[in-house]
């Protein structure tokens, strides 16, 4: 990096830019944009050069206990002894407290100016050192090259290149370190039945269960259960329109009946909600579209404008169903255009690097044999190879027994990355709500039900039945 040279940018961006090295999983690759003297605060200075410091010999950045004890031996060195006093040393550890413990947003947006202030001091290096008054054709190739190399600074690989296995070791060791590339579904018994905890990033999840059984309504639950861990999601709809989604989702964040919903008088507590999932960087937004009549570029289209109009990038995609949208090849059988779609989907998900992307399907009539047992993963309507394009297909089943006593189970049907297993839910229908069965109702249900796989291989529906609750337990 030219020397002297400091950030076009204020000095909460720069501390910004440190907030974004520390909080962001993958903030180690902003590293490389910046020295400790590039900052104009001695503050940010030490900063950042303890953050490259601790870096450089351990390849993984400082949790900040160990930045805080770390920053005490920083103090020390020579290069910084005539700077540092007392008041400066409370400074710096007050700061790294506040980075830690701040939600950070604008990750993308600060990454990416972080980067083109970096080609911003090559490219001004260049030319200050560069002679155009006397330029020698002998010292064109020497510039061309910086010039083209200080141009593509931070640029990832083409798709088209592929993977290094030797040259990029160091950087897919960082990644699984930190696990980035595995995402956590907000359900704790599915995760256990996978082999990371979570799936690999880009992956596409399918629920699969009977019409009216509470599809969308485990879709409401998925979005807004990834919004309590700071994700903004994108819901696709195209069945309900929007307004009804937003209340199912209101109801279940509130914990409300519609009819409680509508008096108002639980207003101020949703507002005061809603705040507190804006202060954590959470959103969701709902999206109708056309069924049929929409494809993968009308939705590519939707998300450019929602970055550019209103920063927004998703973690997200919940889509409702995908199975009524239309394929990019504009094939119209229904098995050749469901098939299709997945497809755009997965494609659609890697392209824009989507932390997951979740939908719905019905079940065949084939597949109604086995309501109150398990699905096959050809019990897919319309398209029985659904299967060969999702990472995980989970069916959505219960028993009459478990139905009456409000129970649902959500079953891994087949998926690339686990076992198979079941999660158990309580759904309270009326409020639009799912809640997760705690490890000792799993013990007393598995008491109650014995072997539920044994029991049901050879019937229907199983004649035990887990103690009925109330409804406001669920």
């Amino acid at each position: 990096m030219a020397k002297n040279i400091k950030f076009q940018f204020d000095t909460e961006f720069q501390k910004e830019v440190l907030h974004y090295t520390i909080k962001e999983p993958m903030g180690y690759q902003a590293l490389k944009f910046y020295n400790y003297d590039t900052f104009e605060l001695s503050e940010h200075q030490l900063i950042a050069f303890a953050i490259k410091k601790y870096f450089k010999k351990n390849k993984r950045i400082p949790s900040k206990a160990v930045l805080r004890e770390y920053m005490r031996t920083i103090f020390n060195e020579k290069q910084f002894e005539d700077l540092v006093d007392e008041d400066l040393k409370k400074l710096v550890l007050g700061i790294i407290s506040e980075l830690y413990e701040e939600p950070l947003l604008d990750a993308e947006e600060i990454y990416t100016k972080t980067k083109q202030f970096k080609q911003f001091c090559e490219i001004k290096g260049i030319f200050e050192e560069a002679d155009f008054h006397n330029f020698e054709i002998s010292k064109f190739q020497t510039v061309s090259t910086r010039l083209h190399k200080s141009l593509n600074i931070g640029e990832e690989l083409n798709e088209d290149d592929g993977t290094f296995l030797v040259k990029d070791l160091i950087d897919r060791q960082i990644r699984r370190k930190i696990k980035t590339n595995i995402i956590p579904t907000p359900y704790r018994q599915l995760n256990h039945t996978l082999n990371a905890g979570g799936y690999t990033r880009s992956s596409l999840i399918c629920y699969i269960g009977k019409a009216k059984w509470f599809k969308t309504g485990v879709l409401v639950n998925y979005g807004s259960s990834t919004m309590k861990q700071r994700k903004k999601v994108a819901y696709i709809d195209f069945e309900n329109n929007e307004d009804p989604i937003a209340i199912r989702t209101e109801q279940g964040l509130g914990n409300l009946t519609a009819s409680e919903l509508v008096t108002g008088e639980h207003d101020k507590r949703l507002a005061k909600m809603m705040r507190q999932y804006r202060r954590i960087g959470a959103e969701m937004v709902i999206k109708r579209f056309p069924a049929y009549s929409t494809t993968f570029d009308d939705i590519q289209a939707w998300t450019d404008n929602m970055k550019l109009k209103h920063n927004i990038t998703f973690d997200i995609f919940i889509f409702d169903y995908l199975g009524l949208m239309g394929s990019i090849s504009r094939k119209k059988e229904d098995k050749d255009r469901i098939s299709d779609v997945y497809v755009d989907a997965k494609n659609f998900l890697k392209y824009n690097n989507i932390a997951l992307g979740v939908t719905a399907h019905h079940i065949t009539n084939e597949g109604h044999i086995r309501i109150g047992t398990k699905f096959k993963p050809t019990d897919t309507a319309k398209c029985l190879d659904i299967h060969r394009h999702v990472d995980a297909l989970i069916g959505l089943n219960k028993s009459d027994e478990e139905r009456e006593a409000g129970v649902l189970r959500m079953e891994d049907i087949d998926q690339r990355e686990g076992k198979e297993g079941t999660a158990l839910f309580w759904v309270d229908f009326e409020k639009q709500r799912t809640k997760e069965f705690s490890k000792k109702e799993i013990k007393e249900y598995i008491e109650q039900m014995g072997d539920r796989e044994e029991n049901t291989r050879d019937t229907d529906n199983s004649d035990k039945a887990p103690k009925r609750r109330r409804k406001d337990e669920l």
